[in-house]
């Protein structure tokens, strides 16, 4: 009987996302810097606001309906208005989410 041959296992590859979610390049972006606005022609970050939005409105009109006082809650909740992503050069909304 032939002598048996030692297994080998591959060496497990390395994740360079650290395990977390891959998020493409939006097609505009320059690495190394912030997007190109497309109001100013500039490449620069931006910061985010928020802002009410059609959630907000909704929120507070239903609240309004079944409390009659706490229609105002939706305004101060982050996760109930929209967020948009403002240039720092020109102050224009670039992105609005």
């Amino acid at each position: 009987m032939p002598p048996q041959q030692p297994v080998y296992n591959p060496q497990p590859q390395m994740n360079p996302y650290n395990n977390v979610g891959y998020i493409p390049a939006p097609a505009n972006y320059i690495a190394g810097s912030g997007l190109i606005c497309p109001f100013c022609r500039r490449e620069t970050d931006s910061f985010p606001k928020k802002s009410p939005g059609g959630v907000t409105w909704i929120w507070c009109f239903a609240l309004f309906l079944f409390t009659g006082v706490c229609c105002c809650i939706p305004f101060c909740v982050d996760s109930c208005q929209d967020t948009e992503l403002v240039c720092l050069t020109c102050q224009q909304v670039k992105a609005r989410s």
